[in-house]
């Protein structure tokens, strides 16, 4: 349902970022990385400034396995803005897939810290998983 009312907005604005981010959004509710990660690479070359969306790139990259494209990604979004939680979620996937869970926990606590509702509960599974 969601998908179908980002799709009309996509069919009369194609270049409608905030468009593409929900398309992103609902794919990843869905677990559909890639078709996500189209969408949020359409919102990262139509407004590159922000970090938001470089984050969510990050993340589908990560789980995608891709981890350095996926670093990449979480890096830019956290020089854009240090304080994005999503970019510390991203980052601490990414530390979680190495092997490394002191960063992974330390990225996780932060989006705990910082932020609220689903994203603030998924690192907190994170956590969980890394007791």
């Amino acid at each position: 349902m969601a998908l179908d009312v980002f799709k009309q907005a996509l069919g009369i604005e194609p270049d409608n970022a905030k468009a593409h981010l929900g398309m992103g959004d609902a794919f990843v509710l869905l677990n559909e990385f890639d078709s996500a990660a189209l969408h949020y690479e359409r919102v990262v070359e139509l407004d590159p400034d922000v970090s938001g969306p470089h984050a969510k790139l990050g993340v589908c990259h990560v789980v995608r396995r891709d981890i350095e494209r996926g670093l990449a990604e979480c890096e830019l979004a956290l020089e854009l803005d240090p304080r994005e939680p999503q970019g510390h979620f991203c980052t601490g996937l990414y530390f979680a897939q190495l092997g490394n869970p002191d960063m992974a926990r330390r990225e996780f606590q932060i989006v705990v810290d910082t932020a609220d509702g689903v994203l603030a509960e998924q690192a907190r599974r994170q956590l969980d998983r890394l007791e």
